[in-house]
Formats: structure tokens, sequence, C-alpha cells
């Protein structure tokens, strides 16, 4: 199930830089990749199945995107394998995870 996409972005200035914060990163496989003016978004929900094994995930074998960064047509998704716990009371080798993201124009350099 995924989020309306037409609902959220109702009341939005078109020349504005949008970017869609959504629960299920599959959000951006059915709807977000047809919506050039998202251009990045960034998703939870896996929780990477709670473990990494030499950056391999049993979350592949539910989910395209799991955990990191994707690109496609243009758009970038960003998926943080979260702080919480699922189906399973502990993470194996997939410490908690926060991610900050800083916004900067063009003009500005990275530090």
């Amino acid at each position: 199930v995924v989020g309306d996409l037409k609902k959220a972005q109702q009341g939005i200035n078109e020349n504005s830089l949008q970017i869609l914060f959504t629960h299920d990163p599959y959000q951006w496989h059915y709807d977000v990749v047809n919506h050039p003016e998202i251009p990045f978004t960034i998703s939870g929900h896996t929780h990477g199945a709670q473990m990494n094994l030499f950056g391999w995930s049993p979350a592949v074998f539910k989910r395209k995107v799991w955990g990191g960064l994707y690109e496609q047509d243009g758009h970038t998704l960003f998926v943080t394998q979260g702080t919480g716990m699922g189906f399973m009371l502990m993470r194996i080798l997939l410490p908690p995870e926060i991610v900050v993201v800083t916004l900067r124009t063009s003009a500005q350099p990275a530090k």
C-alpha cells in the first residue's frame, strides 16, 4: 500500500523543491519515478531485515530496494535502515541508522 502522492502535493508551489518522505520505498517505484518534480525521496520501512552480512541482507528476497542509495531516470531514493526492529527483537551486524541530510544550492560547495 502506497501513500496518496496527489493529495500530498496539494497546495505546493510548482517551482518549489519537492522532497518526498515516504514510509515504504515501493512508493518510489509505483509513483515517484513518473513525477519529474520530485527528484529526491527518503524512505524507511525495511530495517534492512535487521541483518547485514558483508553487504547482503535477506531483505533482497522481498524488496528491490532495501537500504542505501538508488537512482533511476533522474530520481534519487535513499532507504534508511532505521533504528527499530520488526519481526526479530535484535539486529545482526546492522547498527541503528539515523540519517542527516544537508541541502545546498548548486552554488554552495560541499564541506
